[in-house]
């Protein structure tokens, strides 16, 4: 009974026992086998590049590709006066409106991602002044 949708258990030496990869979860009822459920571990958090800049003192939206984006997470940054907030999450990339109200010098600054959870990644990102 082998086909693209189903999983085909190994029965192992010991008479009766199934043996699936730790990446599986067997569910056993009595000593009938039911199935498997697929894995699910999350992909590992890591910011990857991030589209776009940062202007000071306007409104700007970039995008910061990578993996293991879930809902919605917190955007700090070592640039004083930026708020971003995190507009839409798609797991591998983050569309984020940044506002930078001060006046800030050119340059590459870091920005950090930080999940509910705690687990944190950082990325750079470039901010150009505002000459006006």
């Amino acid at each position: 009974m082998s086909s693209a949708n189903t999983f085909e258990p190994k029965q192992s030496r010991r008479r009766g026992t199934t043996c699936v990869s730790m990446a599986s979860i067997v569910l056993i009822m009595g000593s009938m086998f039911i199935g498997v459920l697929p894995s699910s571990a999350a992909p590992p958090l890591k910011a990857a590049h991030v589209n776009g800049s940062v202007t000071a003192e306007e409104s700007n939206t970039i995008t910061i590709t990578g993996t293991g984006f879930v809902g919605r997470p917190r955007i700090t940054s070592n640039v004083p006066g930026l708020d971003a907030s995190v507009i839409r999450d798609t797991g591998k990339q983050l569309t984020v409106v940044v506002n930078l109200i001060a006046k800030a010098t050119s340059g590459v600054r870091i920005m950090t991602i930080t999940l509910a959870n705690g687990k944190r990644t950082s990325v750079h990102f470039r901010v150009i002044a505002n000459n006006r």
